[in-house]
């Protein structure tokens, strides 16, 4: 596996970083620490995505006591080739805990079993699926649940949150099992892109301050300010975009004559889950104004729990069932009524980054239109099956006529 094991050095060379903020020099003396994923630089692979369940420091060496420095029930997936930029490592911040003591037995991360990835060879783009399978031996310990389809990667070495602490996934000591160059793998009985060896240890953070990544989902577009109102882990960012150099693949360069904060927030939407990345040392853990490098709208699912919404299927009863308000209200710019198929109702907002498809059709075909916002209420098809995405405030993020 000699150019799988280069790729996986790469991708896999990920770590948690735990900044503490106080504490240290004593076993139960307790700290406030942040946790921060990284990547060493990648070529090869063109995404690799892990979902990432937990981060627990363990109590005792089996790690059956432990505390959740980190956890999402639905995971955050994290594409690890994306954290690097020209060979240096961005801190993806995750959350900050307090703890009770500043020394442990060692650390627990859970991720999902399986790992997507994709790859370019001389034929094109290749995609598939590596997972992680029960291992023994030292420094790392790998538990799997086949019912749960998660794994336990424990590291069992005292391990001191006094400062600092990172833990890194050390890829020159990860093997898999790829079918077209078994290395270290053919010694076992392993199935196809079986990870079969792995290397989990800590490792000391960056010197100089680095760039910061983090997910959100945006809750406010201000754009008299021309900022956007994000959440993430239950904590509130102002983020500014008078720095902003990348938005959704649009890059600001200088050819670019417009107003990059402005023409940035055309292109985002209300609710929507995006990755963040700030300018070198703006760090989310410690400041709630952070100033954006890049933005990029991602999968729902990629913010875990934080990207909740909620899929409605119902019908708009009459006209009367649509407000439209004469002045927006905190961005809202009116409501209406769904009918859902159980004949209960819900009131669902409208903002201005509301996108809608409606199907318009007649004896010779159908076809569908595209608009947002005012555009979207004003159209609103009434007696049709809708499909609503509603977030956490109750606004609509998508609303498309169903057959």
């Amino acid at each position: 596996m000699r150019k799988k094991l280069a790729l996986l050095g790469a991708i896999f060379g990920a770590g948690a970083v735990l900044y503490s903020c106080g504490g240290g020099g004593g076993g139960t003396t307790g700290t406030t620490a942040a946790l921060y994923l990284t990547d060493k630089p990648a070529n090869q692979y063109d995404s690799f995505e892990v979902t990432v369940y937990e981060v627990n420091l363990c109590i005792d060496s089996a790690c059956s006591q432990k505390e959740t420095v980190f956890q999402d029930p639905n995971g955050v997936v994290i594409d690890f080739i994306q954290l690097n930029q020209n060979g240096q490592s961005i801190l993806k911040y995750m959350d900050t805990a307090n703890l009770t003591y500043s020394t442990y037995a060692g650390f627990e991360v859970v991720v999902g079993k399986s790992v997507n990835l994709s790859y370019t060879d001389q034929t094109g783009t290749q995609t598939a699926i590596a997972q992680f399978v029960d291992l023994s031996g030292s420094p790392n310990s790998v538990a799997c649940n086949t019912t749960t389809n998660q794994c336990s990667i424990i590291y069992s070495q005292t391990i001191n949150v006094g400062s600092q602490l990172v833990i890194d996934f050390d890829l020159a000591g990860f093997e898999v099992n790829d079918p077209n160059d078994r290395g270290a793998c053919a010694q076992g009985n392993y199935q196809d892109w079986d990870i079969c060896q792995v290397n989990v240890v800590t490792k000391a953070p960056p010197t100089t301050p680095p760039p910061y990544e983090f997910y959100a989902t945006i809750s406010r577009i201000n754009t008299g300010d021309k900022t956007i109102t994000v959440d993430w882990r239950g904590n509130s960012y102002t983020v500014k975009l008078d720095s902003i150099y990348e938005c959704n693949d649009v890059e600001y360069d200088s050819n670019f004559s417009g107003d990059r904060a402005a023409d940035c927030i055309s292109r985002l939407q209300r609710g929507a889950c995006i990755e963040i990345e700030t300018v070198p040392g703006n760090n989310p853990a410690n400041t709630s104004t952070v100033n954006a490098k890049e933005i990029e709208t991602k999968d729902r699912n990629k913010c875990g729990s934080s990207a909740y919404y909620g899929e409605y299927y119902g019908v708009v009863q009459s006209q009367g069932d649509v407000n439209i308000y004469e002045t927006p209200q905190d961005g809202v710019l009116g409501e209406f009524t769904l009918t859902l198929q159980n004949t209960n109702t819900i009131t669902v907002k409208v903002t201005e980054f509301t996108k809608c498809e409606y199907e318009y059709g007649d004896m010779y075909g159908s076809s569908d239109e595209y608009m947002y916002g005012l555009n979207c209420l004003q159209n609103l098809p009434v007696s049709q099956l809708l499909e609503v995405k509603i977030n956490s405030n109750g606004e609509a993020l998508e609303i498309e006529t169903e057959d």
